[in-house]
């Protein structure tokens, strides 16, 4: 019986260790950095839906898998993007899948809120009025519409306890 709980508690005590340490988000106007720790029994991690796509592979640096989504151009790596009109804050969202060794596969969902606008504004050369334009002081209207709209109808039956 003891030796069933020794390894009960190794087995516990190998899936704490296994998993490896959490995801961490850097966020900046430009670009969302995900630095995502390969130790434990991590193998491979890559971009939800994008394993094989070269564009968005991680740098490896050491033990980490880093990530550089760019913002402005969200749509290269499939970064999701949420816009809030009324406060204007824009919200980021992807996922970075990790695979272990025994073939298990965590998903991390990793977010990033940016505050304020991003809008490029552009300045067009304004076309100035020929010099002869003359616009009149006063408007004369002659004409007067008036005309009239057909009674609504309405075709709603109420029924009470099957009665109309």
């Amino acid at each position: 019986m003891a030796i069933v709980r020794v390894l009960f508690c190794l087995c516990f005590l190998h899936m704490a260790l296994a998993k490896g340490s959490e995801a961490q988000i850097e966020c900046t106007q430009e670009v969302m950095r995900v630095t995502v720790p390969m130790d434990g029994d991590r193998r491979i991690s890559y971009l939800d839906q994008m394993k094989d796509y070269e564009p968005c592979q991680p740098n490896l640096e050491g033990k980490n898998a880093i990530f550089v989504l760019d913002l402005q151009d969200p749509y290269k790596c499939g970064v999701t993007r949420v816009l809030n009109k009324k406060t204007g804050k824009r919200t980021y969202y992807h996922k970075v899948v990790i695979e272990g060794a025994g073939g298990d596969r965590e998903t991390v969902l990793v977010r990033c809120v940016v505050t304020g606008k991003a809008r490029t504004l552009t300045r067009r050369e304004v076309q100035p009025f020929p010099l002869d334009f003359n616009e009149p002081d006063v408007l004369n209207i002659t004409r007067n519409e008036v005309g009239h709209a057909p009674e609504p109808m309405l075709f709603a039956v109420v029924k009470k306890n099957g009665v109309p």
